[in-house]
């Protein structure tokens, strides 16, 4: 378990106050996310009850290294607010203050740990746009991070449609604020809409401005059993086109209304068991008559009470239990185009039996905009192979790998299905200059490496990935091959490493790595990327501090040669007049080394005059050369 650092423990103290910064046991809660299939550990969680001490406690952890994952209600369904990788858990439920309804915007400000039930709440006449069935516990940060969808997209589109303002503190504490409500204002960028579906890795929402809707009026929910859904698609295109009052259609198959009749105590809600529900709900004085010229004479139920229609809603709102009967389900949430809507939630089942034919698949959603949500609990290892065959499947028909709850931890893997290289490289630039320290949710979303250090080894024993102790805020440690030749590469989170403070962090990742008694390194470099590897094979030793000074290397342990080629030690950094910069000495005199792109072999370069000839002379002392300062 990792263990806060006491000076940190008492500076987040001291900020949010001691009761709020919450260790050991306490964190438990906010390490599992609700279905209880993604599980973490978090040496603290810290919970603000403001934007300053929300901005405070991210430039204290930016400073010290300390990566954080933003956590609302912890509704979550991909693992996106669970601390996986150890880090620190920013809970904003404490952020529950909200501002009086403008009636004449028919808008009101919320903070990010109000429940979305509040909101809703917050004026007779008026309502939220968006309606989950988590409604009581999500919160409105957590809702705008995810781009939350839910029962009536149909109507008044996903969370981001609802944002008329937005405030945020980013990874360095600044804080960006814009709540005026203006429905028309172009005078920037529109990073409202940008956070809204970022899950937590540019900013911290603190604050959102949300359009209210009128309460609707005069409702009708009615449920109607089908043959199949080829049947029910083509009634719920019938129904978006010709009742204008319509706000939701859903479905449900038999498959999950039978697992909730014989658990959670739903009578049947039709006298005969149809293959297939789908749920249509219309507001307006002609709903009734609308909604029954479309159904025509099929089975259905019909509620115009709030009782009835409650009751008529449960069917499909515990749905997402269902799986959670018969295990620890795999929740997925994708969308395809609407032509291919009926294959999709169709053939689904036969798609996952194919990689686990024991495995039962519950399938209910939004028909209307092409999204279903399929939940799986496995008979075999969860091993991906779930996950795997049904987002391939979603990919081959043009459609997308999640449709509303985000990519988390649960999709990253599968990223590339639904977007480019060129779409990735573009989130990660953006992530990078909002969060350059990657101090937000690192392990969500793509992001860029920054510089890499790494060390050409001579033998790389195959179990280094696992001896590196490295602090978690650094990265991972990977295998590649160079040049024919073994490389042990970190891919740091630090993009401005050589600039701030490089000789106790190079010392921190270097020690562990050389000082495993089967790693002897021929080279270290720092280079902003893999084209800038430096590839040196002769003995150096390490020259730190202002005045030069030499050290003799340690006594690493020698290998045999290769090729005539000598074991060496790393290179360490040097800061000289604010920069950083590389100090190599040979075993044997040299005019010049190399600092970014050398010779497979080390080789020497030979400097020449301003005309072009010759080489150049130097003033330093035989054997000595100071190389370009990295940038």
């Amino acid at each position: 378990m990792v263990t806060l650092p006491s000076t940190l423990f008492h500076s987040l103290a001291a900020i949010v106050g001691e009761p709020h910064v919450l260790t050991g046991d306490a964190t438990a809660g906010f390490a599992v996310d609700w279905t209880g299939r993604f599980q973490g550990h978090t040496p603290a969680v810290v919970r603000p009850r403001d934007t300053a001490e929300v901005a405070a406690v991210l430039a204290l952890c930016t400073d010290a290294g300390v990566p954080v994952v933003p956590q609302g209600g912890n509704t979550g369904l991909v693992g996106g607010g669970v601390p996986l990788h150890g880090e620190v858990v920013l809970s904003l439920t404490r952020l529950n203050q909200m501002g009086p309804v403008d009636h004449e915007a028919s808008q009101v400000t919320a903070g990010a740990g109000v429940t979305l039930q509040q909101v809703a709440d917050a004026d007779p006449g008026l309502d939220l746009g968006i309606l989950i069935a988590s409604r009581g516990s999500a919160t409105v940060g957590g809702a705008v991070a995810t781009n939350a969808g839910g029962l009536r997209v149909l109507r008044f589109g996903p969370m981001r449609a609802q944002l008329r303002g937005i405030e945020a503190v980013l990874a360095d504490g600044t804080v960006v604020s814009h709540l005026a409500g203006l429905v028309k204002d172009n005078t920037g960028y529109d990073y409202p809409s940008l956070l809204a579906g970022s899950e937590g890795t540019l900013a911290v929402i603190t604050q959102a401005r949300l359009r209210l809707v009128p309460r609707l009026r005069d409702m009708v929910t009615a449920l109607v059993g089908l043959s199949g859904l080829e049947e029910l698609h083509a009634l719920a295109h019938r129904a978006v086109r010709e009742v204008p009052g319509l706000v939701s259609a859903e479905f449900f198959t038999r498959t999950g209304l039978d697992i909730l009749v014989a658990h959670a105590g739903l009578a049947p809600p039709l006298p005969g068991r149809a293959p297939a529900y789908l749920l249509l709900e219309a507001s307006g004085p002609g709903a009734l008559d609308n909604l029954a010229d479309v159904i025509g004479d099929r089975e259905a139920a019909v509620g115009e009470s709030a009782a009835d229609r409650g009751r008529l809603w449960s069917y499909r709102e515990r749905h997402p239990e269902a799986a959670g009967f018969l295990g620890v389900p795999i929740k997925l949430d994708v969308s395809v185009p609407a032509a291919q809507w009926v294959r999709l939630a169709s053939e689904v089942p036969a798609v996952v039996a194919e990689v686990d034919p024991e495995a039962a698949v519950i399938t209910f959603g939004h028909v209307a905009d092409g999204n279903v949500h399929v939940n799986i609990v496995p008979a075999q290892t969860a091993d991906g192979r779930h996950e795997n065959a049904v987002f391939s499947f979603v990919a081959s028909l043009g459609g997308s790998i999640s449709a509303e709850h985000g990519i988390g931890a649960l999709k990253a893997r599968w990223l590339p299905l639904a977007r480019t290289d060129a779409e990735r490289a573009l989130f990660a630039r953006i992530r990078s200059a909002l969060d350059p320290s990657a101090t937000l949710n690192p392990n969500v979303l793509s992001r860029l490496s920054g510089r890499w250090v790494g060390w050409h080894l001579q033998q790389v024993p195959a179990n280094v990935r696992h001896q590196l102790q490295l602090p978690a805020q650094c990265g991972d440690v990977s295998g590649k091959r160079l040049n024919g030749r073994d490389l042990a590469v970190l891919d740091l989170r630090q993009p401005r490493l050589g600039e701030a403070q490089p000789l106790p962090l190079l010392s921190q990742l270097i020690t562990p790595l050389l000082g495993h008694d089967r790693a002897t390194p021929a080279s270290c470099f720092l280079s902003r990327s893999r084209r800038h590897v430096v590839s040196s094979a002769r003995r150096t030793t390490t020259m730190t501090g202002r005045s030069g000074r030499m050290r003799p290397p340690p006594p690493w342990p020698r290998w045999p040669r290769r090729s005539g080629r000598r074991s060496c030690t790393p290179t360490i950094s040097a800061t000289t007049g604010g920069t950083t910069s590389w100090w190599r000495r040979s075993s044997r005199p040299s005019r010049g080394w190399p600092t970014r792109a050398a010779p497979a072999g080390g080789g020497r370069r030979r400097r020449r005059t301003a005309a072009g000839s010759g080489p150049s002379t130097s003033t330093r002392p035989a054997g000595t050369t100071r190389s370009t300062p990295v940038r």
